[in-house]
């Protein structure tokens, strides 16, 4: 779009110009001339300077371009790297886990134990109760 515009002014442009040898005769060819070879000198140098602009946008979308390449393949990278610390983080949650699994099992394990000899206390304590209370029966009773 923005080249047509640029062809539609050039194109237009010299008509003030051309006409003017036509409505002013004092204006000779010479000057036409000159006007003319101006007017091209000035058309050609628009054409290169936008030829340059648009040899410097392409190169900075090329840039553009490359850039968000590289960016995602650090996003990637980085996303790898996230992905790797989250599965060595909840290895070693489930090592920790495992741990303290075994430490509680020991635990209870220990503490069964103590609960088993309390009971056998216990027993202990009323089959002597028992026995007194049968020696004091039998005592009492002959």
């Amino acid at each position: 779009m923005h080249r047509k515009a640029l062809w539609l002014w050039v194109a237009f442009s010299p008509a003030p110009l051309c006409a003017e040898p036509l409505v002013n005769p004092e204006v000779s060819l010479w000057n036409l001339g000159i006007a003319v070879v101006t007017f091209v000198a000035a058309a050609i140098t628009i054409k290169n300077r936008v030829n340059a602009l648009e040899d410097r946008l392409s190169e900075n979308l090329k840039r553009q371009g490359e850039h968000e390449a590289r960016q995602n393949e650090l996003n990637a990278e980085f996303q790898e790297k996230i992905h790797q610390n989250e599965k060595k983080i909840l290895g070693q949650e489930r090592e920790v886990l495992e741990r303290l699994l075994k430490q509680e099992q020991l635990l209870f394990a220990r503490l069964d134990e103590r609960l088993n000899r309390f009971e056998d206390r216990i027993d202990l304590i009323v089959k002597s109760l028992g026995e007194k209370r049968q020696r004091l029966r039998t005592s009492t009773n002959p």
